[in-house]
């Protein structure tokens, strides 16, 4: 690629000058390099074709190109990004999107482009065997690692095996079947309401520990309220671990 757009430049850049070149030498600069997306003059499909299949994340996708913008273009490398590719109607990879893209030239000038193309990728995915009620812990055996085809769909987190769904809570109904994405679950409480919580209390060098009631639930890292069973007063505390919580003397009136 670097060779073929090294050859392009100079060729141009001898046009620019006054020398004359033969239009057999742009071609050949150009033509044997449109599979990974060099242009020169227009699109072409195969050019477009091969600059989608060098996206990260879309090898061994199957892509059908319904047409491409027709406007001239300076000759250049083809781009295109993930970042910019539209959801297809119904989430379904055989409804046609239009994808923008732009051509690079000229070290860093840019001229947009488009091509409506179908984009299929095969994916490993966390499908459930079941239907999980809102706010339960998903076992292992509620769920299973799936390889689908889907849309590239790169900006949605999605978990990739059982290992990252399990002992997470679902934060809605998931239905039988449905694909895990990452805002249908959340990390589990490591704080309960109403239990006993084991507080870890700084104050510089000194370390002391209390037990507390927890008032409200909180998961990992989260600002939990806890009442001092000795006093009645609550206070607010980290969660840092199962029944665990950390707290600074002084910062709750403790």
């Amino acid at each position: 690629m670097k060779l073929l757009l090294t050859a392009l430049t100079a060729i141009l850049a001898g046009r620019a000058a006054g020398f004359e070149t033969a239009r057999n030498d742009l071609a050949a600069a150009v033509l044997p390099d449109e599979h990974s997306g060099v242009v020169c003059g227009a699109l072409n499909r195969r050019a477009v074709l091969g600059a989608i299949q060098s996206v990260p994340g879309l090898a061994g996708s199957k892509i059908e190109i319904f047409d491409i913008s027709r406007e001239p273009v300076p000759c250049g490398e083809l781009h295109f990004s993930l970042a910019t590719l539209p959801t297809p109607a119904g989430r379904d990879c055989h409804s046609p999107v239009v994808w923008r893209a732009e051509v690079v030239y000229d070290a860093n000038r840019r001229v947009p482009v488009w091509t409506k193309a179908t984009i299929c990728v095969p994916q490993v995915v966390v499908k459930t065997t079941r239907v999980i009620p809102c706010n339960t812990e998903i076992t292992a055996d509620m769920v299973e690692a799936a390889t689908i085809t889907t849309y590239p769909n790169g900006a949605t987190p999605q978990p990739r095996s059982v290992g990252d769904v399990v002992g997470r809570k679902a934060v809605r109904r998931i239905q039988l079947g449905e694909v895990l994405e990452a805002g249908a679950i959340r990390s589990p409480d490591v704080i309960v309401r109403g239990q006993i919580v084991h507080v870890k209390v700084a104050s510089g060098h000194v370390r002391l520990r209390i037990d507390g009631e927890a008032v409200s639930s909180a998961r990992l890292g989260e600002i939990v309220m806890i009442r001092n069973a000795k006093t009645g007063n609550t206070f607010r505390a980290k969660a840092d671990g199962r029944s665990s919580a950390t707290i600074a003397l002084g910062e709750n009136g403790l």
